[in-house]
């Protein structure tokens, strides 16, 4: 007991750790997003993990972290003052997705220490003869399995969270066949297939005392058709007879389905809690991010188009948006509404800078499309420039020289398309250094 006390009082004492060590420290610090992205990924994400793998924290301490770790994001460059939060334009659920979906990737901690926990519960599951399952087992589920198991009265820490994990198991393990003696027909995941892996109710009486073994013939390792097709409906029945026999395995045993190899992964784990408990799809916007985060520029480059993408550039028209005061006319040409179309291509400092990089007749065809189609378009464009320059440069011997003059004018455009993004880093560089905005 004294033991539990001192790890709770651990946790309890982690928020200002963490809020110390972690984060103040950086606050000196002048960080690129990019900058801050890495620092986020590597290090303050690293600091609760090992706690993580144990437990499930309290969901206010998880909140306690992710409002700091979104603060920091957010803040402005202003490292004198402390109070400076910046203002949030996204919210930590759309900026804890994969960048393929239009966020960060930035971890969620509740998922992730979700999928934390399940390695326990995995590791129980396959070594039902340790010394750790035969002790959780007589205390807490002697006479059912670690997935039928109730809480039971004033259980420890430690079983507490692992019965919260075992969900994630249940979602995404199922039985494989070998004997079938330790499968039950109706109580355990047993069917191919990520849809539904238990056999649905109701059945028959008698099926429910029955085990997979009942329903395979008595001298070979085969379903018994007739058998199962007189206990079960159509439907179900053909599920049953789709399910495959390996006739080289012999015992029973918990795979986990999300593998190729069957073992449980944090990763997938992780991936799998995101869709189906945390439910991230709504979080999800569809286009072609990869094309952003692949693009051939820098990192900081590629986070500026992100946040040109998802509307997250203090403009006039967005701070007016926030109820923040200020007059919506661009500062600096006073000719049009400032938002970002009229920022990076409409405005006149824009205009000359596309100009003096013989790139405005390119720019003028795409200024009547949405940023999103700019943006997305610029990145094809190079991706597929880029793959005719390397397929022109690995052809055979037989028509180079015919091509010498095509390569030249596709390295041409190539170099042109990485102006484009050179010079939209840099019209977005002076427009963060007038605004006083990093």
């Amino acid at each position: 007991m004294t033991k539990m006390r001192f790890l709770l009082l651990r946790l309890i004492l982690a928020r200002p750790m963490i809020r110390w060590i972690g984060v103040s420290s950086w606050r000196g610090r002048t960080l690129s997003k990019a900058g801050k992205e890495i620092m986020i990924k590597s290090v303050l994400q690293a600091i609760p993990s090992y706690v993580m793998s144990m437990f499930i924290l309290p969901p206010s301490l998880i909140d306690d972290i992710e409002k700091m770790i979104n603060a920091f994001w957010w803040r402005g460059g202003n490292n004198n003052n402390n109070n400076n939060k910046g203002i949030h334009w996204l919210a930590w659920e759309r900026l804890a997705c994969p960048k393929a979906h239009g966020c960060l990737g930035f971890r969620n901690f509740e998922a992730f220490n979700k999928a934390m926990v399940a390695k326990q519960v995995w590791n129980i599951v396959q070594n039902p003869n340790s010394l750790v399952e035969k002790l959780i087992k007589a205390r807490y589920f002697p006479h059912s399995s670690l997935f039928e198991a109730p809480l039971g009265y004033n259980p420890s820490f430690a079983w507490r969270s692992m019965w919260q994990a075992r969900q994630i198991l249940s979602l995404g393990c199922r039985w494989r066949i070998g004997s079938g003696d330790n499968i039950r027909v109706m109580h355990d995941p047993w069917l191919r297939g990520s849809a539904n892996r238990w056999v649905p109710s109701p059945q028959p009486a008698g099926v429910y005392q029955l085990s997979v073994r009942d329903l395979l013939h008595e001298n070979y390792k085969a379903w018994n058709i007739a058998k199962v097709r007189n206990l079960f409906s159509k439907d179900v029945a053909e599920k049953i007879l789709e399910t495959p026999l390996v006739s080289s395995v012999h015992e029973d045993k918990v795979v986990w389905e999300e593998e190729r190899n069957g073992c449980y992964l944090v990763k997938s784990g992780y991936k799998l809690v995101m869709r189906y408990i945390i439910g991230s799809d709504k979080y999800h916007v569809v286009d072609n991010w990869n094309g952003i985060w692949k693009a051939q520029a820098s990192h900081k480059a590629r986070h500026l188009l992100w946040r040109l993408c998802r509307g997250c550039l203090p403009t006039r028209s967005r701070l007016l948006e926030r109820r923040v005061e200020c007059t919506l006319n661009c500062p600096v040409c006073d000719e049009e509404i400032e938002d970002e179309l009229h920022i990076f291509f409409r405005c006149s400092i824009a205009r000359d800078s596309w100009s003096a990089a013989g790139l405005s007749s390119v720019i003028m065809l795409r200024t009547n499309k949405l940023m999103l189609c700019i943006v997305f378009s610029l990145c094809a464009a190079m991706k597929v420039v880029i793959m005719l320059v390397e397929w022109l440069c690995y052809s055979g011997a037989f028509g180079t020289i015919v091509m010498i003059s095509f390569g030249m004018i596709m390295s041409r455009c190539r170099v042109k398309l990485e102006d484009m993004f050179f010079m939209l880093g840099m019209i977005g560089t002076q427009y963060t250094s007038y605004r006083g905005i990093m």
